[in-house]
């Protein structure tokens, strides 16, 4: 009975895995790819700088909307909320740190037009 009621919460479980590369994430060699990993030695393009944004902003939406906090299977109950917190906080703080990032290029940058004009 056990065996034929286990698959759902486990593909429910195996859905989350799909995230789990969000907890893996080298925060400094991200940004560190980002603002200094282009050909010059400067930041990437900005569109790859966009589409960082967007894929973690994404994949935080796409963690929150993906099981309700609580899914009741036949027997089982797996409680997801935890899963939802952990993995979309992480991804919602790699978004913001590219952001923090982005912003702060830009600032040095306008500081830097303003000290050689």
């Amino acid at each position: 009975m056990i065996d034929d009621n286990i698959s759902g919460p486990n593909d429910l479980i195996n859905e989350y895995k799909t995230f789990e590369y969000v907890l893996n994430v080298d925060k400094k060699a991200l940004i560190e790819d980002l603002f200094h990993g282009s050909e010059t030695g400067g930041k990437k393009h900005i569109d790859d700088i966009r589409t960082q944004i967007e894929h973690y902003e994404k994949a935080y939406y796409d963690i929150m909307t993906l099981s309700e906090n609580e899914v009741n299977f036949r027997i089982f109950q797996v409680i997801a909320k935890d899963f939802k917190i952990k993995l979309s906080d992480e991804a919602n703080k790699i978004r913001d740190l590219i952001l923090k990032e982005t912003y702060k290029y830009c600032v040095e940058t306008v500081k830097e037009v303003q000290r050689t004009y």
